[in-house]
């Protein structure tokens, strides 16, 4: 997915209504994952990983120069605090699963927060976008 595609889905995610019976957010992937495994995947890895973050590097500087900086947040200490019982907005401790820091915006009364997945060593590094309309925590 290009710059422009991912600001495309962007703009259609913030426009998209949440489904009643769902979970009240977006969750996407904007670039694709897959399984990895063994030693000589390592390597692939790093590199998927590095290109992960220069994506998403990319991505909030274009989504800065629309809505203003913004700095990078930590949000994996959400997903031990809720695991602990700290109730927190369920878009957030989602994302606090798969990423450890994003950049967010608020645009309207929308939440717009990217980052990059590499917890998960099965899966390739993935760019994340979450839109909510929860206040970060």
């Amino acid at each position: 997915m290009t710059p422009a595609d991912q600001l495309a889905e962007i703009d259609r995610l913030r426009t998209r209504a949440f489904a009643e019976d769902g979970p009240g957010y977006h969750l996407v992937e904007l670039s694709e994952g897959g399984a990895v495994g063994g030693a000589a995947e390592e390597a692939s890895w790093e590199q998927a990983s590095e290109q992960c973050e220069a994506d998403c590097d990319a991505l909030v500087t274009l989504l800065s120069a629309r809505w203003g900086r913004a700095d990078p947040f930590s949000v994996w200490s959400l997903s031990v605090r809720s695991a602990s019982g700290e109730k927190a907005p369920a878009s957030w401790v989602a994302l606090s699963h798969l990423v450890d820091y994003v950049t967010a915006w608020q645009a309207n009364d929308r939440w717009i927060a990217v980052g990059t997945a590499r917890r998960d060593r099965g899966r390739r590094p993935g760019l994340l976008v979450l839109i909510t309309g929860d206040a970060p925590p």
